[in-house]
This record gives structure tokens, sequence and C-alpha cells, in this order.
């Protein structure tokens, strides 16, 4: 893959000769802010505790940022997907035509650990970590495929 982005990014191809740096947001709907059940239990709270606890430090908003240079996307996520969301984020920005989608964490905000439905409701440490419940990672999908769109669509 490394060789082939550098072939592209050399501008050897008619595509990134003639492309130009897009930058897009698009913000996130976020789920209401609550701690994840085995929260209160891991850090010695009372559950209202927890969720008070929570609700002041987690965010409110949050956006996806894509940086897109002919075939290649850089796809900043605001908080620590795992691997299983970042492949659907990098699978939702090839089916865009997006080349090589590098999926970036940290970007821009923290919103804790982005978790699929199954990780979330499996628990752990990362799911107690992960402040907006069970649909973030649905969430945080929809506004990078929105934020794809507006790259794809923007125009010279």
């Amino acid at each position: 893959m490394a060789e082939a982005l550098n072939e592209a990014l050399a501008g050897n191809g008619q595509a990134v000769a003639a492309a130009r740096l897009q930058v897009a947001s698009a913000p996130i709907v976020l789920p209401e802010v609550k701690p994840h059940p085995e929260f209160a239990e891991r850090n010695g709270a009372r559950p209202a505790l927890a969720g008070l606890l929570v609700k002041q430090f987690a965010p409110r908003q949050a956006d996806v940022t894509v940086i897109r240079y002919g075939p290649l996307a850089f796809i900043g996520i605001p908080g620590e997907p795992t691997a299983a969301v970042g492949r659907r984020i990098a699978e939702l920005a090839k089916k865009s035509g997006i080349r090589f989608p590098l999926v970036i964490s940290f970007a821009n905000e923290w919103l804790g650990y982005i978790l699929t439905r199954e990780e979330y409701e499996a628990g752990g440490y990362e799911a107690t970590l992960s402040f907006h419940g069970p649909g973030l990672a649905d969430a945080v999908a929809e506004a990078a495929e929105e934020a794809i769109r507006r790259t794809s669509a923007s125009k010279d």
C-alpha cells in the first residue's frame, strides 16, 4: 500500500495531478451522556455521583473532520475508536472513492472510547470510558460519512 500511495502522491496518476486539498467537517449527533453501568463500580462511586461526574467532563458536541487530497484522506475522529470502528469508517471512505483512508484518533476533542454496540455491551475497561452509550459508534460513522460526502461534493 505504501508504494501505491507514494506513486499516487508523486503525481504519476491523472486523478492526483488534478487534485486539490479539500477539508470538511460534520457534527456528530451525540447520544445522551451517561456512564456505562460498570463505571461506578470500577471507580468506587455511587451511581448518582458517577452520572454527575461523567456529565461534567464528557463533551456535548464534537465533529469529524476529513482532509482529502486526491486518493488520500485523513479522517479525524474525536476520541479513541476501536479497530472495528476504525475499519468501518475506512470502508465507508473506500465506498466513496477514497483509495487510501487513514482514520486518525484524538482529533479536535475527546469523546472517550468509541466502541461498537457489541463491544459496549460486553463491558470492560474501554466500555467504562465510553461516555455516550452503545450508539456512539453509529453516530460517529454517520458524521464521518457526511464529512466524506462533503469533500466528494466540493467543487473547484
